[in-house]
């Protein structure tokens, strides 16, 4: 697997789960002065009216991720500068400052460091002596010239302002939970609240999310979150020392090495991805996401659709009906995307990987470009959806089911890709085959029913996600 490539992606997936600025919590010091009491909502409204105050966070991190167990381990591998260790567990450091970020990760085989802002990131593996500079998509705008929110925006947000995307989860997981305020603790040397958020939700698998938040910057220093019925943390990350002084420029600045390889590559988002090409009248579409849609009937999305979707018949209450909406037909030019991922190496981990020797003697993942698909799906745009998606239940219980017409070169070769992937199960109910991975904080299934792709999701059990699956027709 290209794992130099990828570690952007992993990267973006750990800001997003732990907002980097994250730490251990340490039990309150005998004779640590106790902090003014505080309720819930006195506590978020802090969070968010100081969200702006800390202009410089640096300091040492840790974090742990045992979302996927042992099979993670299995399946990610030891990669250049100890990659796993991103997937799994480490160490390392943190550097963040008007709108710039580096973050180096620390390993047995060579630090990784990844240095950044919201138009490139560079990723350097000392283990490996390769520096690879990539610039990131620009950001979208509308037909109006407003500008629309992206996959890429929001990634560049979460790499350049962690500190704002932990806020932002804090803020967005509060109407759905039960809140609480604990006694201070220590983290990374600073007196902490710890704010509680336990789902209102019966039927979820997620326990509780705990985080600490310094009481007087209001910024979120760890994080711990619990599958229901487990004492230790399924994931954890955070500070163990923390600082607000200003960092200095030269920290955020990199030039490689004289004898490192150097690749440079542009990550773009492929015609189909986004408001340009192959979305005709679609454009201001992009600039509002299925959260923001006015929930339709079943009725009305038939009608938006174009077809009568399947649905849940399950007479669970916690996972009644709760509205549905509709993405339009949109074409997605295969060719174009494979292009793209393999020029930047992000196919190599799906479509598989050859290694090539440097000077040094370093084996180093090179792509291959895939041998097994179809010309239909090469050989010009391919029409993907129209897509409706249901949602289920509220808060942390909802389970969400996505059904899309899909050509059947693609379903085929989607199930082949599925196949393939270790983590991935595979049963069979009614004929059909049903793809489904489960963590401990939720599950995901894929199947093909006539002609479509089904998806079903959400933080339940594999069981109960079984039950809805049955339920769906």
């Amino acid at each position: 697997m290209h794992r130099r490539s990828l570690i952007i992606i992993a990267i973006v997936a750990l800001l997003v789960v732990t907002g980097v600025t994250v730490g251990v919590v340490e039990s309150q010091a005998q004779g640590e002065p106790l902090l003014t009491t505080i309720t819930p909502t006195q506590l978020l409204a802090n969070v968010a009216q100081h969200a702006g105050d800390v202009k410089s966070i640096s300091g040492d991190v840790t974090w742990k991720n045992d979302l996927l167990g042992l099979s993670m381990l299995s399946f990610g591998g030891q990669g250049t500068g100890d990659f796993t260790a991103l997937l799994t567990g480490g160490s390392g450091r943190v550097w963040v400052q008007a709108g710039k970020v580096r973050f180096e990760i620390q390993g047995t085989t060579g630090d990784t460091t990844l240095i950044g802002d919201s138009s490139s990131v560079w990723v350097y593996a000392a283990g490996a002596n390769t520096a690879t500079e990539y610039t990131l998509p620009a950001r979208a705008t509308t037909q109006n010239g407003v500008e629309s929110t992206t996959t890429a925006q929001l990634s560049q947000t979460t790499v350049t302002d962690p500190v704002a995307a932990i806020n932002g989860f804090i803020q967005k997981l509060a109407p759905d939970a039960t809140l609480a305020v604990s006694e201070s603790v220590k983290v990374a040397g600073q007196s902490c609240y710890v704010l509680t958020l336990t789902p209102k939700a019966t039927n979820t698998v997620f326990g509780s999310v705990q985080v600490a938040i310094d009481s007087k910057t209001f910024v979120p220093l760890s994080i711990s979150v619990y599958s229901k019925g487990t004492a230790d943390p399924v994931l954890k990350a955070g500070f163990t020392s923390v600082s607000y002084s200003t960092v200095a420029d030269s920290i955020f600045a990199f030039t490689p090495p004289a004898t490192a390889k150097v690749e440079h590559k542009t990550l773009t988002l492929p015609a189909g991805l986004t408001g340009s090409a192959g979305m005709t009248g679609q454009k201001d579409a992009v600039a509002t996401t299925v959260a923001e849609q006015t929930p339709l009937t079943l009725a009305e999305a038939a009608t938006q659709a174009g077809f009568t979707p399947l649905a849940a018949q399950t007479t669970d209450p916690a996972l009644a009906f709760a509205g549905a909406s509709v993405i339009p037909a949109q074409q997605l030019d295969l060719q174009s995307l494979l292009a793209k991922l393999q020029s930047s190496g992000l196919g190599s981990g799906i479509f598989g990987s050859d290694t090539s020797t440097t000077a040094s003697g370093a084996q180093l993942p090179t792509s291959s470009p895939p041998e097994t698909l179809p010309s239909s799906l090469t050989s010009g745009p391919v029409t993907l959806g129209p897509t409706v998606i249901q949602r289920y239940g509220q808060g942390f219980g909802t389970v969400v089911l996505v059904e899309a017409k899909v050509p059947t070169d693609v379903t085929a070769q989607l199930e082949q890709t599925l196949a393939s992937v270790p983590l991935i199960s595979r049963t069979t109910a009614g004929g059909v085959t049903i793809y489904q991975l489960g963590t401990s904080l939720g599950s995901i299934a894929l199947w093909d029913k006539d002609g479509m792709v089904l998806i079903a999701a959400g933080s339940v059990s594999q069981t109960d996600l079984g039950g809805f699956i049955s339920s769906v027709r």
